[in-house]
């Protein structure tokens, strides 16, 4: 799921499509050079049907990520394990070709951070593979300056 605030980065498209405005909002991020964003990740992974998974059920993850990036090549981002008894935090600077894992209060640099989109410091760099985009009704949770698409 995607919260596009509506103030600086004015998401209005001639084509008010769902993808045509993840576009928009892509574009007007990357002219901008910087951006927070806010994801909500509801995962389920379902056992293949194999011998050795036989008795296996499903699992739900459940994570909240959050960050800013700082085109091209700084990045802050935090995810969280939400509910259970082993919740956790990572936290992953990036500076440049350096990556950081912040842990116990103390930067602590690595050979290679989790990088959510590939090659590439941007967040929103996944969005040049959505698919079927659809526009969400508005939320009490989501403020009245957002646009939702999932």
């Amino acid at each position: 799921m995607l919260f596009i605030p509506s103030g600086h980065l004015v998401v209005r498209a001639d084509d008010p499509s769902p993808a045509a405005l993840l576009e928009r909002a892509w574009r007007n991020a990357e002219e901008t050079g910087s951006y927070r964003f806010v994801a909500d990740i509801d995962q389920r992974l379902v056992p293949r049907l194999t011998a050795a998974m036989l008795g296996q059920g499903d699992t739900s993850l459940n994570l909240a990520l959050d960050g800013a990036v700082v085109l091209p090549d700084q990045a802050y981002s935090e995810l969280r394990g939400q509910g259970g008894a082993g919740s956790a935090t990572v936290t992953l600077l990036q500076d440049g070709g350096q990556s950081f894992l912040l842990q116990d209060g103390e930067v602590k640099p690595v050979e290679s951070a989790i990088n959510l989109t590939g090659q590439s410091n941007d967040v929103l760099a996944y969005l040049a593979g959505a698919e079927n985009a659809t526009l969400l009704d508005p939320q009490k949770a989501i403020p009245s300056s957002c646009v939702s698409a999932s």
